[in-house]
């Protein structure tokens, strides 16, 4: 058997990872600020629960207790491709997203009409963005402070490592 080798350049693209990294820090810590700050000083205009007054759907979550805006966490990926802006609470994927389910019993006299004296609701939570606010504020500057920490420093570099040997 006779081998063939056939070896093709090829390139790599190089650019400065540093700077990326530190604009990636810098968009993820603006995001997470002004996530904060609508956390904060999110006025419920919603339901009335007693003293608390809830977010309408669509606003950002009404304060009780501060501890979501507390939990606003940023962090570049160790390679410095991606930056991760998340909010720590458990209950933060349900106030953004919304959700559904959960729902009551309430007992009493039995009737056709509520099966067994039970009535079954169900809660549905509608959306309450602060994350997908607060980035929709920083997504107009991002693409251009992106190119800016690349610009100029992107290069091709030949590979010099040889391509694996033909089996």
């Amino acid at each position: 058997m006779v081998g063939i080798e056939i070896t093709v350049p090829s390139y790599s693209l190089v650019y400065d990872r540093k700077r990326v990294r530190t604009t990636l820090r810098q968009v993820g810590a603006e995001i997470a600020k002004i996530d904060r700050v609508l956390l904060k000083k999110s006025v419920g205009s919603g339901r009335k629960y007693g003293k608390h007054t809830a977010s309408a759907p669509g606003q950002a979550p009404a304060s009780l207790s501060g501890a979501l805006a507390k939990s606003v966490t940023s962090r570049v990926s160790r390679d410095g491709t991606s930056v991760s802006i998340k909010e720590g609470m458990f209950y933060a994927k349900f106030l953004e997203a919304g959700a559904s389910g959960g729902g009551r019993q309430r007992s009493g006299g039995g009737s056709a009409r509520t099966k067994g004296g039970r009535v079954n609701t169900k809660r549905i939570l509608q959306p309450r963005p602060s994350l997908a606010l607060a980035f929709a504020q920083v997504q107009p500057t991002l693409k251009s402070r992106i190119i800016a920490a690349l610009d100029g420093s992107i290069e091709f570099v030949r590979s010099t490592r040889r391509p694996n040997k033909p089996v």
